[in-house]
C-alpha cells in the first residue's frame, strides 16, 4: 500500500513539471482558444411603399381656382350688309384683360387624365369705331357721324380636358376644347341729319344701346404644375370663335357681329 501512494504521487510530480520543462526546452505549449460570444442577427425591416400611379402624383379630383391674363388678336365678324360694315368696320383688332374664376374635375387612369372644366370672366375686350354711318328708313335718309365701341364683357366656356400623366416631374400637359359663351355689347352715338319723305331735314343725335349672347366654341392647351397635394398652378391658351348675334334690330334689319381671339393666362387652383 505504502508502494501504491509513492508511485502515484511520484507520477503528479512528473506531470506537473513537464510543461515547465518543455517551456526550458523551446517546445509551444498549445493554447485553446477561447470562442467570442456570438450575436444574434437583427431582425429585418420591410420598407412599406405607397402604391404608385403613372407620374409622380395622382391628378384624380375636384378643384376650384382662379385665372388671371390677357386676350388679345380679337377680330370681329360682321355681316355683309352695308349697316353692318359702316359701324363696325374700325373695331376689327382689340386686345384687353381677362380674369375669372374656374371649377372641374380629373380622373386619372395610368397615364392618362381625362375631365371637365367650366369658368367664367370678365373681359375687357372692346373695339372702338368712329366715322360716318348712313343708312334709309321710312322714306327718310339718315346721315350721321357715329362713334362708339363694340365688344365683350362676361364670357365663359364648358370644356373636356385631356392630360398625359406618365412624366416623372409634377406636370400635366393637357388638351382642352369645348362650348364658348360670351355676352356682348355696342354703344354708338350718331349725330348728324335726318332727311324725311318730302324733304324737310332736321338734325338729330341718336344713342344706341344693346347687349347680346354669341355662341361658340374654345380649344386650346396648357400645364397645370403641382405645388403641393392641393395646391396647383395653371398656364392655359385658348382661342375662341363667336358666331355672330343681331344687334340694334330697329336699324334697318340690324347689325351683325361676332368676332375670335385668343387668351393666354395663369391660375391657382386648391384640388381635394
Amino acid at each position: 500500500m505504502k508502494a501504491f501512494l509513492l508511485t502515484m504521487t511520484a507520477a503528479a510530480a512528473f506531470a506537473a513539471a513537464l510543461p515547465a520543462h518543455a517551456a526550458d526546452l523551446g517546445v509551444p505549449v498549445p493554447e485553446v482558444p477561447m470562442e467570442a460570444p456570438t450575436l444574434a442577427a437583427p431582425a429585418p425591416t420591410i420598407e412599406r411603399v405607397a402604391p404608385r400611379v403613372s407620374g409622380l402624383i395622382d391628378w384624380s379630383g375636384a378643384y376650384v381656382g382662379f385665372q388671371v391674363g390677357g386676350a388679345f388678336d380679337g377680330r370681329l365678324d360682321v355681316g355683309s350688309d352695308p349697316v353692318s360694315r359702316s359701324l363696325l368696320r374700325n373695331g376689327r383688332d382689340y386686345s384687353g384683360f381677362i380674369g375669372g374664376g374656374h371649377v372641374g374635375f380629373d380622373y386619372q387612369v395610368g397615364s392618362v387624365v381625362v375631365g371637365g372644366i367650366g369658368d367664367i370672366n370678365y373681359v375687357n375686350l372692346r373695339g372702338k369705331s368712329a366715322g360716318p354711318f348712313s343708312y334709309s328708313a321710312d322714306g327718310s335718309v339718315n346721315n350721321y357721324f357715329a362713334s362708339g365701341s363694340a365688344g365683350l364683357d362676361v364670357e365663359g366656356t364648358v370644356r373636356a380636358r385631356l392630360g398625359f400623366a406618365g412624366l416623372d416631374l409634377p406636370i400635366l400637359p393637357y388638351v382642352t376644347g369645348g362650348l364658348a359663351i360670351a355676352q356682348g355689347s355696342a354703344n354708338f352715338r350718331l349725330a348728324g341729319t335726318t332727311t324725311d319723305a318730302v324733304g324737310v331735314t332736321t338734325a338729330s343725335n341718336i344713342t344706341l344701346k344693346d347687349t347680346r349672347t354669341n355662341l361658340g366654341y374654345a380649344v386650346g392647351g396648357g400645364f397645370d404644375y403641382a405645388f403641393t397635394d392641393n395646391i396647383r398652378g395653371r398656364v392655359e391658351y385658348l382661342y375662341h370663335d363667336l358666331s355672330q348675334a343681331r344687334y340694334f334690330k330697329d336699324i334697318q334689319g340690324g347689325v351683325d357681329a361676332g368676332g375670335s381671339y385668343s387668351t393666354v393666362t395663369g391660375g391657382v387652383s386648391y384640388r381635394w
